[in-house]
């Protein structure tokens, strides 16, 4: 019986302790700050649009150079376009009998018909017909490695297609183009010309203007296709 007593009297002290050491943690725990309401209501502004699309797509550029097989795919992707658009040119210099089917005009000359800037389509004469007076060619010599867009003002027929003897002049020139050929010569011959003018579109030529005369604009533009080209996904 007295075993039982001190039993009991030893867990009733070990019980009376321990709430008082758990009264006394809790009355000195420290108390947490308040969480201010402000922050708790306004999350952070979001980043500005363009910098998440910037962000985009160096993680698309990232991710395509992290997996070889996707980075060689884009690859041939931008190849096969290359490859087409070439395709694409070699057709129209063999349809339209012209070695530059399609030229930029460089200079005002043939204003106000013609401006700087326009598209020309052009079509190579055969010799079943000879340029005609009034049409607009586009010819080369030795004396001008760079196209000249101008009109038709003589035209003397020979012996043969090869004898025709061509005079050309701008619009907005004062005379004609003598002073253009080389020294000593004063007519073109159809050799000289690239094409007649068929088709023009106004001002689409100005990019490659830009890109002639601002080689940073062309390396600029380059780089873009370049880089779109690689972070495009397939299908």
């Amino acid at each position: 019986t007295q075993q039982h007593a001190q039993q009991h009297t030893q867990q009733h002290t070990q019980q009376h302790t321990l709430g008082q050491t758990s009264a006394a943690s809790t009355l000195h725990a420290p108390r947490q700050p308040p969480i201010p309401v402000a922050a708790i209501d306004q999350a952070p502004p979001p980043p500005p649009r363009g910098f998440s699309c910037a962000m985009e797509m160096f993680a698309s550029l990232k991710t395509a150079l992290q997996t070889p097989r996707h980075a060689a795919q884009q690859v041939l992707n931008f190849g096969m376009i290359v490859a087409t658009a070439l395709f694409i040119w070699k057709s129209l210099c063999v349809v339209t009998a012209s070695e530059s089917p399609i030229v930029v005009v460089l200079t005002g000359s043939m204003e106000p018909l013609i401006h700087r800037g326009d598209l020309l389509f052009l079509w190579q004469h055969s010799e079943d017909r000879a340029p005609l007076v009034g049409d607009i060619v586009v010819y080369k010599n030795s004396n001008n490695q760079i196209p000249i867009v101008h009109r038709i003002l003589e035209v003397h027929e020979g012996k043969t297609f090869d004898d025709t003897l061509i005079l050309t002049k701008g619009d907005n020139n004062v005379g004609d183009d003598r002073a253009l050929y080389p020294r000593g010569q004063l007519w073109l011959s159809p050799s000289h010309i690239i094409g007649t003018a068929k088709l023009f579109l106004p001002h689409v030529g100005y990019v490659t203007i830009l890109m002639n005369e601002s080689p940073m604009f062309k390396y600029l533009l380059i780089g873009t296709l370049g880089f779109f080209a690689i972070i495009t996904r397939g299908e």
